[in-house]
């Protein structure tokens, strides 16, 4: 990983969200998305056995038991993460969901060096937004010693396109000239007080009043929220919601977290645009790539594609 430190995704994936893009995609990826990846596990054998990694709460691997039901075949999936998985969580939110989610066996706070699996064990070994985020070098000589002769890796990436990042920054962008975060961060660890946490609460709420004008995100409407109720709210009513409010503050630290991560792979790409041949320099060959693009509109990621050598 990018941040060897992965509460921040830990907490995230606790949320029962299934992708990484939960405002986008309301279940699970659809359109574009889902049906590149349809079309990888139209290839495999009617019993494949397939390694979703860094699986987050399983997005690709549930797509995976979805065709593997749909088509009748025998798939064995297994979703690995490096973060914590709560699949009840996942269950309670998903319900429908729940037939797919038997069909895969999760291990989740395993990194993909961890892995103890037999050599030559996958006939197909896919990752979406995820294997951007590791230590390449390490990870594509452990993909090709698990993946079978002839296998395939199969990989979404995130783009190297700046105006993406530009909008996941932009929220956060507009805390920093108040230190919010490094501010917040000390008064929760604290626990602090309703009168403690007023005066950043005022000038945070005066600091986005000010910046946002008529158009918020819905991140910075629900802080603007927050920040009314600690300024206005009752004291009992206050001591009776700080639970919950800490738990937003401590999302809010968890998603600056995760952007830096963003941010760290953005600036990897840009440094070094062909990325992607450390994992064809170990073992298999890159046979196709391209860009992604989403309901015809916009560039969802870059594909990759490698055959075992």
């Amino acid at each position: 990983m990018v941040s060897q430190n992965i509460e921040h995704w830990s907490g995230y994936w606790s949320q029962g969200n299934i992708t990484s893009l939960p405002v986008g995609f309301r279940d699970n990826y659809d359109r574009e998305i889902k049906h590149f990846w349809f079309e990888q596990f139209k290839q495999l054998p009617e019993s494949a056995v397939i390694l979703d990694v860094c699986t987050g709460n399983g997005a690709i691997a549930l797509l995976a038991a979805e065709f593997s039901d749909i088509h009748q075949k025998n798939f064995s999936i297994i979703a690995v993460d490096a973060a914590s998985i709560d699949i009840a969580a996942i269950k309670a939110r998903y319900p429908q969901l729940e037939p797919y989610l038997n069909q895969i066996q999760f291990k989740p706070s395993t990194r993909i060096e961890e892995l103890s699996f037999d050599d030559d064990s996958f006939d197909l070994i896919c990752s979406q937004y995820g294997i951007e985020y590791c230590n390449l070098g390490v990870v594509g000589v452990k993909l090709s010693k698990l993946l079978k002769s002839k296998g395939t890796v199969a990989i979404v990436s995130h783009t190297s396109d700046a105006r993406i990042l530009e909008v996941t920054t932009n929220d956060y962008k507009l805390l920093e000239p108040i230190s919010f975060f490094s501010r917040i961060r000390k008064l929760v660890r604290n626990d602090a007080s309703q009168k403690e946490l007023q005066p950043l609460m005022k000038q945070t709420f005066d600091e986005l009043d000010r910046s946002l004008l008529t158009k918020a995100s819905p991140m910075l409407k629900l802080l603007l929220e927050s920040c009314k109720f600690v300024i206005s709210a009752e004291p009992t009513v206050f001591m009776q919601n700080k639970h919950r409010l800490f738990d937003f503050f401590q999302a809010l630290q968890n998603g600056k977290a995760r952007m830096l991560d963003l941010v760290n792979v953005h600036k990897m790409m840009k440094d070094n645009p062909v990325w992607y041949k450390k994992i064809e320099n170990n073992g298999v060959e890159l046979i196709e790539k391209g860009n992604l693009i989403y309901n015809n509109s916009h560039t969802a990621g870059n594909y990759f594609i490698y055959r075992k050598v």
